[in-house]
């Protein structure tokens, strides 16, 4: 586990589903190449560890990239999960 730390937005409403509807949400992510060297370790992580709805375990969904292994900056923003649009 590296050390990157999230921040969430707020939900603005509970987003309930249908069977055979589906929901997304937007993940920002920083660019730790970006980052100063001197200040933040760099480490690959192999997915972003994620809790499905209902579940207190997570799981992680394969998502290479490139993060930092110290704490410090916020490497993530999590939006409100939304239905998806019907196709």
């Amino acid at each position: 586990m590296l050390a990157c730390a999230a921040v969430f937005a707020p939900a603005a409403a509970l987003v309930a589903l249908p069977d055979g509807e589906s929901a997304s949400d937007q993940v920002q992510i920083v660019n730790a190449g970006l980052l100063p060297a001197s200040r933040y370790a760099k480490a690959f992580a192999a997915g972003l560890r994620v809790y499905p709805p209902d579940q207190t375990t997570s799981k992680v969904a394969p998502y290479p990239i490139l993060a930092c292994s110290r704490p410090g900056p916020i490497c993530f923003k999590v939006q409100p999960l939304v239905k998806a649009p019907i196709a």
